[in-house]
C-alpha cells in the first residue's frame, strides 16, 4: 500500500461513528462485509476500554480480544448470522479466522496508537 492509502482498518476507525448510526447498510460484497464485521470490533474494542479503570489495562484488555479465536460462519458462536456463507472447507475456514484475526489485531494496534497519540 501507498504512504498515504487507507486501508479497510483505517476506513473503519474513520467512518465509525456515521457507520454505527446507519439503520440500513446496502451490502454490495465482501468488502462491505468485512466494514461491518470489523465495525462491530470497534464497538466491543471501545466497550472493553470504557469498562477499563487504567489505561493499561485498557490496553491489556484490547490484546486480548483482540487475539481471541474466533468463530466462523455457519458455526455457533459467529455474530453476524447469515451475512456471510460459511465456508466450503476446512482450510477456507481457517483462512477465514486467520485473515479475521490479523484484521482485529491490526484495528486494535490502531485503536492504541490513537490512544497515545
Amino acid at each position: 500500500m501507498a504512504t498515504g492509502e487507507e486501508d479497510i482498518i483505517d476506513e473503519t476507525i474513520k467512518f465509525f461513528r456515521a457507520n454505527v448510526l446507519f439503520r440500513n447498510f446496502d451490502v454490495k460484497g465482501g468488502s462491505d462485509r468485512t466494514l461491518i464485521f470489523l465495525t462491530l470490533c470497534v464497538s466491543q474494542f471501545l466497550s472493553e476500554c470504557e469498562r477499563a479503570t487504567t489505561k493499561a489495562e485498557a490496553e491489556k484488555n484490547l490484546q486480548a480480544i483482540a487475539s481471541k479465536s474466533i468463530a466462523v460462519p455457519g458455526e455457533s458462536g459467529w455474530v453476524l448470522g447469515g451475512m456471510y456463507p460459511p465456508p466450503k472447507n476446512a482450510a477456507e475456514g481457517e483462512s477465514f479466522k486467520a485473515y479475521f484475526k490479523q484484521c482485529r489485531e491490526e484495528a486494535s494496534h490502531e485503536l492504541r496508537c490513537l490512544a497515545s497519540s
